[in-house]
C-alpha cells in the first residue's frame, strides 16, 4: 500500500533502464498502433511506479525523448499534486476507470501542461496496468471552441439570414423615421463629414443628400454668422458635441442654403458613441422663419402701441394745459355739489 502511493502519471527516476522499457513496449502486438495513436498514451505500471510505453503523441506533449520519459517514475510528472495523484490512481483501481482534468504534468522543459487523464484497469501477464490517455486541456478547449465554430457555419447561413433579415427590418424602420420626420435630421462622423441626410434637410437645405454625404458639413451649411462673418469650427456647438460628448442645444442660429439664402434654424446635436467612445454627432433641427417672423411683428406691433401711448400723452398734456391757459377755472369760487360737478367734466 506504502508502494501504491507512489503511483502516478509523471516523470521520475525509475529502476530500470528506458532501452528494456522500451523494448516491452515494441515487443507487444499492438505496439504499431499503440505507437501512432493521435492522442498522447501511456501504460503504467501502478503498483512499480513504472512507464512501460510511452506513444510518439505522449513523447510530444511532454518534450521528452522517449528513453528518457520511459526511464522516468510517473509520480515525478506530478512533484506538487502527488496526493490528488494517489487519489486519483486508487479510484482508478477501485473502478476499473476513471478520468479527471485537474491534474498538471510538468514537461521536461519546466513547462506546467493542464492535461484530462482518461484512465483504464489492463491486466497482463499477471499484472494490474493502467492505460492512460493525456489530453493537453487547452487542445481540448481549442477543439471545442472549433467545433461550436464548425456547427455554427453549419446552420450558420439560415441564422446569419435571420440576422441579416432583422437587420434589414430595422434599417427599414429607421429609414421610414427619417423620411416622415418634419425635422431636418443629418449625421457627422468625429471628423464633421456628413454621413446620412434625411429628405426634410434636403427640402430645407436645397441640397440633395449625395451632394451632402462625404462632405464637412460645418464648411457647407454653417460657415458663417448671420451677419456673414466667418464661423470657426472649433466655436460650433454641433463639433462640439462629438469632442466634450454632450448634448448641445441652440435656439436662434443659421444654416446656409445652397441657393446661399439664410435658414434660421433652432437645433440639437447629441453625441453618438460607440462602446463609450464619441464617434459623431446627429443633428436635429427646425426653421423657425415664420416664428422670427411673428416676434418680429409681434414686436413693430408693440413699439407701435408705445409710440400711440407716448401721442396720447403728450396730447393730453397739451389739451390740459390749453384748458388752464383759455379757460382759468380754477378762479371758480365755490364749495356747493353743483360746482364740483362742474369742475370735474372740466378736468375731462
Amino acid at each position: 500500500m506504502k508502494r501504491l502511493q507512489m503511483i502516478a502519471l509523471s516523470p521520475g527516476s525509475a529502476p530500470d533502464s528506458g532501452s528494456k522499457r522500451e523494448a516491452l513496449g515494441e515487443g507487444l502486438p499492438w505496439a504499431a498502433v499503440f505507437e501512432h495513436h493521435p492522442e498522447a498514451t501511456l501504460v503504467i505500471d501502478p503498483l512499480e511506479d513504472r512507464v512501460l510505453a510511452a506513444s510518439r503523441a505522449a513523447c510530444e506533449l511532454l518534450r521528452y525523448p522517449r528513453g528518457e520519459l520511459l526511464a522516468l517514475r510517473p509520480s515525478a510528472l506530478h512533484p506538487a499534486e502527488l496526493p490528488a495523484l494517489v487519489v486519483f490512481t486508487q479510484s482508478v483501481l477501485d473502478a476499473g476507470h476513471g478520468w479527471t482534468h485537474e491534474l498538471c504534468c510538468r514537461a521536461r522543459n519546466g513547462e506546467e501542461v493542464p492535461v484530462e487523464y482518461l484512465a483504464r484497469v489492463v491486466a497482463s501477464g499477471g499484472k494490474t496496468l493502467l492505460v492512460v490517455t493525456l489530453r493537453d486541456r487547452r487542445e481540448v478547449e481549442r477543439r471545442r471552441l472549433d467545433a461550436e465554430a464548425d456547427a455554427y457555419v453549419r446552420r450558420g447561413i439560415a441564422e446569419w439570414r435571420k440576422v441579416e433579415r432583422l437587420f434589414q427590418e430595422i434599417e427599414q424602420e429607421n429609414q421610414l423615421i427619417l423620411q416622415a420626420a418634419g425635422e431636418g435630421i443629418y449625421g457627422v462622423n468625429a471628423e464633421g463629414v456628413t454621413t446620412f441626410v434625411n429628405p426634410a434637410a434636403e427640402r430645407l437645405l436645397g441640397w440633395s443628400a449625395s451632394e451632402m454625404v462625404g462632405r464637412n458639413m460645418h464648411e457647407l451649411v454653417h460657415h458663417s454668422h448671420p451677419d456673414g462673418s466667418p464661423y470657426r469650427s472649433d466655436a460650433c456647438p454641433i463639433y462640439s458635441a462629438f469632442r466634450d460628448g454632450a448634448v448641445h442645444r441652440v435656439d436662434d442660429e443659421v444654416f446656409w442654403r445652397k441657393d446661399g439664402q439664410p435658414l434660421s434654424v433652432r437645433y440639437t446635436s447629441t453625441p453618438i458613441r460607440d462602446r463609450g467612445l464619441v464617434v459623431g454627432a446627429v443633428v436635429i433641427f427646425q426653421e423657425i422663419t415664420r416664428r422670427k417672423q411673428a416676434e418680429e411683428e409681434l414686436r413693430q406691433a408693440l413699439e407701435q402701441v408705445q409710440a400711440l401711448k407716448r401721442r396720447l400723452e403728450e396730447e393730453n398734456a397739451y389739451l390740459q394745459e390749453e384748458i388752464r391757459t383759455e379757460h382759468n377755472y380754477r378762479q371758480i369760487v365755490g364749495s356747493s355739489a353743483a360746482v364740483h360737478d362742474t369742475i370735474r367734466q372740466i378736468e375731462m
